[in-house]
């Protein structure tokens, strides 16, 4: 996880991120890196949420690790087939994502991710593996590829501010494909994603606020 949190830094200074984890105004931008030579595959999306909670960090921190490390319910999307924790700061998934138009294909994703906990905030950090021996990949569905990383700060008063910033590159074939026709035709990635986006950040930060809402 060396190079995710190597990565998580650069990123963190280039989107003037600091900037929105001191504030305590809501914050959403979305950008796409385009390649000179018109490549859709070296395209990165790039996705920033900030937004502030009524609650302590260390309890807002301690749900976001608990809904990364459990299986996300099916009507988020996501179906998660594989959980492993490998201590309390280290966790492997998988999960497959659905809810695309008819010519977007399934993708699964296998999912890494480390939490470091800090004197008053706490890192998250998650990236795609895109090879990996351990199981087979489904010859139908495309692999993911994206990097992810979450700090919540303490803002004092019993506030905290949560962002969140994701990086998504178009999936890709796996190698044991069979079906050419999984492959997407050109800006389809970048359409959907970009549709998707709103829907999907709402949606996670209802999530939160029903845990929120039914934690004791």
């Amino acid at each position: 996880m060396t190079s995710l949190t190597s990565l998580g830094l650069t990123e963190y200074v280039r989107h003037d991120l600091h900037t929105h984890e001191a504030s305590r105004e809501r914050y959403v931008h979305v950008q796409l890196d385009e390649s000179a030579d018109d490549d859709e595959a070296s395209l990165v999306l790039h996705m920033t949420v900030c937004h502030s909670w009524p609650v302590p960090y260390t309890t807002l921190a301690e749900l976001l690790w608990t809904i990364m490390t459990t299986p996300m319910p099916e009507e988020y999307g996501l179906i998660s087939t594989l959980n492993e924790s490998f201590g309390p700061e280290m966790t492997y998934a998988h999960y497959v994502a659905t809810t695309f138009p008819v010519h977007f294909p399934p993708i699964q994703g296998r999912i890494a991710a480390r939490k470091y906990v800090e004197a008053s905030r706490v890192v998250m950090v998650w990236r795609s593996i895109p090879e990996d021996a351990l199981m087979p990949w489904n010859p139908q569905q495309l692999i993911g590829n994206e990097a992810s990383w979450v700090v919540v700060s303490d803002q004092g008063d019993g506030t905290s501010r949560l962002l969140t910033h994701a990086q998504m590159r178009p999936p890709v074939l796996p190698p044991n494909a069979t079906d050419d026709s999984l492959t997407l035709p050109p800006g389809v990635f970048a359409e959907c994603v970009l549709g998707h986006f709103h829907v999907g950040a709402s949606m996670f930060e209802s999530l939160i606020q029903s845990k929120l809402a039914a934690a004791p």
